[in-house]
């Protein structure tokens, strides 16, 4: 026979007892936890020095560094310093000519050939010689049309178009903003 679901009965359940020994293992954790936090505090605040008097004798370091008594040491600093500034000025002033890879696949079309290529890098100036082959005049136009466009190209002049069996070939002078192969450029 079903019994009817509305109809809830409530026994009664023993409560269960931890062990004595799971009492034991609890209290003792919370004990080495306990001393263990002591000591650790004890070692830190009392054994080492605090904050305040490192912040204090690494201030009395420098003052005797500024009233001379180790001059070789400032000397040594101020050599430092002025190496690091002057090797900062010439890394920003670096030209990484292995960026012309990145550059040309960026601004030449797929028509395009390239037959040789001179980079050059004088007086604040980044020259780029192209000597270059293509299928139409049409290929030509647009590349230079793209070449115009870009906004690294400060001067662009065309030269030596020719045609023969091959296609159009053509030299290109390209002078570039110095940024683009500069280490502020990455």
């Amino acid at each position: 026979m079903l019994q009817d679901p509305s109809i809830i009965k409530i026994i009664p359940k023993p409560k269960v007892e931890t062990p004595f020994k799971v009492n034991l293992w609890v209290v003792l954790s919370a004990g080495l936890f306990l001393v263990s936090l002591g000591t650790f505090v004890f070692l830190n605040s009392y054994l080492n020095p605090s904050w305040d008097q490192k912040r204090i004798s690494a201030e009395q370091e420098l003052m005797t560094l500024d009233t001379g008594d180790n001059f070789d040491l400032k000397n040594d600093l101020v050599q430092t310093a002025s190496k690091i500034g002057d090797f900062s000025s010439l890394w920003s002033k670096h030209y990484f000519a292995s960026r012309v890879f990145d550059f040309l696949k960026s601004i030449c079309l797929k028509k395009v050939r390239l037959k040789s290529v001179n980079l050059g890098f004088e007086a604040g100036r980044v020259t780029l010689s192209l000597d270059a082959q293509t299928d139409h005049f049409k290929t030509l136009g647009e590349q230079l049309l793209s070449l115009r466009e870009n906004p690294a190209v400060r001067q662009l002049s065309a030269s030596g178009v020719s045609l023969s069996d091959s296609g159009v070939s053509f030299n290109l002078s390209i002078e570039l903003a110095d940024n683009v192969f500069t280490s502020a450029n990455q």
